[in-house]
């Protein structure tokens, strides 16, 4: 909710997400119940699938299927609007470079140890904006339950809910890719 507040209105925006882990899938959802066109890309066939139950129109299998072929199919060769970056790696932020359009935004909610950019071509001669943010802060509570209270079906990213002394099955579920959000609840 954060990253969507503060990217505004992506009405119609073509939007791409990279990296469909539960925070990623978050992204998804948002942005397709607030009427952008999102296309999702992962490696774990699971989360393609799911994004598209979130509301993707397109979603990608970057294992079996060439990403830059498909955003360029999609796009006519224009690049998306915004790529939000949800996996922290320096080969997925120059995939956000490379795959966003001229005067595009590139928005991070991944963390990064580091990473190796040229700044002269993505910020002079693209003009990319890029920014980013972690998860959410007291002023966006106000966004979060209007969201609720529009109808977001949040719900739908819990696939799997452990009891806590089954916390280390949880975690290798997660870990598999076979997953969105994992629950762990207490008796």
């Amino acid at each position: 909710v954060r990253c969507a507040r503060r990217l505004g209105d992506t009405e119609g925006r073509k939007i791409l997400i990279i990296g469909l882990g539960p925070v990623g899938l978050s992204c998804a959802l948002v942005q397709a119940f607030k009427g952008a066109e999102v296309m999702g890309a992962d490696i774990h066939q699971y989360r393609v699938d799911l994004s598209r139950k979130l509301g993707a129109l397109k979603a990608v299998n970057t294992g079996t299927h060439n990403l830059k072929e498909e955003v360029e199919n999609w796009t006519d060769g224009k690049g998306v609007d915004i790529a939000i970056l949800a996996a922290g790696s320096n080969e997925a932020l120059m995939t956000a470079v490379e795959l966003v359009k001229q005067q595009g935004i590139v928005y991070s909610v991944a963390d990064f140890s580091e990473a190796t950019i040229n700044p002269s071509a993505i910020f002079v001669h693209k003009e990319i904006t890029m920014t980013g943010s972690l998860y959410y802060t007291s002023a966006d509570w106000k966004e979060m339950i209007a969201l609720h209270g529009a109808g977001l079906p949040y719900g739908k990213l819990v696939t799997h809910i452990f009891p806590f002394d089954q916390a280390q099955k949880a975690f290798d579920t997660f870990v598999s890719g076979n997953t969105g959000k994992v629950v762990l609840f207490y008796n």
